[in-house]
C-alpha cells in the first residue's frame, strides 16, 4: 500500500521532502492536517517577512529614511536572524508612479525587500540551495494609494508574448514595474532589479540544486505573486 507524504514526513528530513514541501504535488496530504514540515516553513519564511518590518525606517529625521536601518552585511543578525543559514544579497526598491500630492510622502523608491541566498551549511539542512526573494506590505502613504489603484490592466510583462487577457491590479502593477532614474539609487524598476538579481544568481549556483521562495505580506504577497509569474512566464 502506498505511503502518503504526509506519513513519510514524520521519518524524513526536510532535505528528502523539499520538493513536496515547496508545492511540486499542490501540497497534497499535507494540509489536513497541516504537515509539521510544511507549518515549520511557512513560519520560518514569516520570519524573514516580518525581517522587512524591522528593518525598516520610518523616521522621518533619520538618514535612512524609507530604506533599510542596516547594511546587508548586518541586517538579519540586527533584527535577530544571524543563525537563519541565508545571507542578504540584494536590496529591493519600488516607486509607485502616483500622481497625488500627498503630504509628508516623498516620492523616491522605498525599499521593499530584500534577495537573500542559503548558506553552505543551510544546504545541508534544506537540500538544496534557496534563493529567497522577502517583500515586506503596505506601509507609507503613496503605497496605500497605489493598493486602492485596483482598476484592471493587462500585465503585458512578457514583450514577445504580451497575453493582454493577463490581468492585474494597475497599483500593483504599477509598484512592481515603475522606475526612477533620477533617484539618488539610480533605481531601474523593482522588476528589473529581480530579474537581474534572479539571473545573476542563477548563473552562480548553475549545476546546484536550486529552488526559487518568494514570500510577502499584504502588498508584498501581490509583488511576490507577480514576480512568479514573470519568472514563470519568461522561462
Amino acid at each position: 500500500m502506498a505511503t502518503s507524504t504526509a506519513k513519510l514526513a514524520t521519518s524524513y528530513t526536510l532535505s528528502h521532502l523539499w520538493r513536496e514541501v515547496q508545492g511540486s504535488n499542490n501540497w497534497e496530504n499535507l494540509l489536513e492536517p497541516l504537515d509539521p514540515l510544511l507549518r515549520n516553513e511557512i513560519i520560518r519564511y514569516g520570519e524573514f517577512v516580518a525581517a522587512c518590518y524591522k528593518a525598516f525606517d520610518l523616521d522621518s529625521s533619520s538618514k535612512r529614511y524609507l530604506n533599510c536601518k542596516y547594511g546587508k552585511k548586518n541586517m538579519l543578525k540586527e533584527v535577530g536572524m544571524e543563525n537563519s543559514g541565508y545571507e542578504v544579497s540584494k536590496y529591493i526598491y519600488a516607486t509607485p508612479d502616483v500622481n497625488i500630492p500627498i503630504q509628508n510622502g516623498a516620492t523616491c523608491g522605498r525599499w521593499i525587500g530584500y534577495v537573500a541566498v542559503s548558506s553552505d551549511e543551510a544546504v545541508k539542512r534544506i537540500g538544496r540551495r534557496d534563493l529567497l526573494i522577502t517583500f515586506r506590505g503596505t506601509v507609507t502613504n503613496h503605497e496605500w494609494v497605489a493598493n486602492f489603484m485596483s482598476s484592471l490592466t493587462p500585465a503585458r510583462l512578457d514583450p514577445h508574448n504580451p497575453r493582454p487577457q493577463v490581468k492585474v491590479e494597475s497599483g500593483f502593477l504599477s509598484l512592481y514595474t515603475s522606475e526612477e532614474a533620477d533617484s539618488k539609487f539610480g533605481l531601474e524598476s523593482c522588476r528589473q532589479q529581480l530579474l537581474s538579481e534572479v539571473s545573476r544568481l542563477l548563473n552562480k549556483y548553475k549545476g546546484e540544486e536550486l529552488s526559487i521562495t518568494l514570500a510577502g505580506h499584504s502588498m508584498g504577497s501581490a509583488l511576490a505573486l507577480l514576480l512568479a509569474y514573470d519568472i514563470a512566464e519568461l522561462g
